[in-house]
């Protein structure tokens, strides 16, 4: 095998080992949770709720939503979960619109009913 051959050879087999490295990671630590919660015991931090609410109403375990724009964002589910005996999720959005938070609701529905 000549030089050329064997270099791309040897570089084509480092990028995919690259990649499937890349998405190894990517699929254990799951920052957005779309394929699962977060393992070992550790709580899911949500940074980017756009992202995130998504895979947070596939995944997360929870049978009621509070859900709205930045308002709700200082809410605490505990006084929910206490109040009303329920467990809550909270799929805010920032500056959202109405479009955005039906979007949301029904994402969440369908997320349940499968």
């Amino acid at each position: 095998m000549n030089s050329s051959k064997k270099f791309i050879v040897v570089y084509g087999f480092t990028v995919g080992c690259g990649i499937i490295t890349v998405a190894l990671l990517i699929f254990l630590i799951d920052p957005f949770f779309h394929y699962h919660m977060p393992w070992f015991g550790l709580q899911p931090v949500v940074y980017n709720e756009i992202y995130q609410n998504p895979g947070l109403a596939e995944h997360a375990s929870y049978d009621s939503i509070i859900i709205g724009s930045s308002m709700t964002e200082n809410f605490n589910t505990e006084w929910f979960d206490e109040a009303y005996d329920i467990h809550t999720l909270k799929l805010s959005y920032a500056g959202a619109s109405a479009e955005n938070l039906r979007v949301a609701v029904d994402y969440a529905q369908n997320a349940k009913e499968s």
